[in-house]
């Protein structure tokens, strides 16, 4: 995971100014990644006391977490991230779980090619639909009473 963020990040950077990350196990992830990560190789270091790093618990995954785990990490008192649930990566795997099946015996290059058709698909079904979602959760929040 340590690979996978700095590698992201390494991307991105000079544009990061703050950051956010959620994880279902940010509470024992979290722990000790300063020093972890100057243990990767030159190319993915990050000045990461020059960025505010803040760390939550997804949303669903929350509740199973200790009390003080859930005022820590929770998305709901954080300034500046709105009504994220950060879930939304994981709402996708109902989707392609399924085809796992249908891929174990392809070419490497077949595998390829459907996992990024069905990757494809499902995000483009999401954007297709983000403005009625969104719209939908707009409608409910301003029916909320502040």
């Amino acid at each position: 995971m340590d690979y996978i963020l700095l590698s992201t990040l390494a991307c991105s950077l000079p544009d990061v100014k703050s950051l956010c990350i959620s994880y279902d196990i940010t509470c024992s992830y979290s722990k000790n990644f300063l020093r972890r990560i100057q243990q990767m190789p030159s190319h993915l270091h990050v000045d990461f006391p020059s960025i505010p790093v803040r760390w939550a618990i997804p949303k669903f995954h929350l509740l199973a977490h200790s009390p003080s785990c859930q005022s820590l990490y929770s998305l709901n008192y954080m300034h500046g991230v709105g009504c994220t649930s950060g879930e939304g990566i994981e709402s996708n795997w109902a989707i392609s779980n399924p085809v796992a099946l249908s891929t174990r015996e392809m070419s490497t290059a077949t595998w390829h090619e459907t996992l990024n058709d069905v990757f494809g698909t499902v995000n483009w079904a999401k954007t297709m639909k983000i403005s009625t979602s969104q719209g939908c959760r707009l409608l409910l929040l301003a029916k909320v009473k502040f």
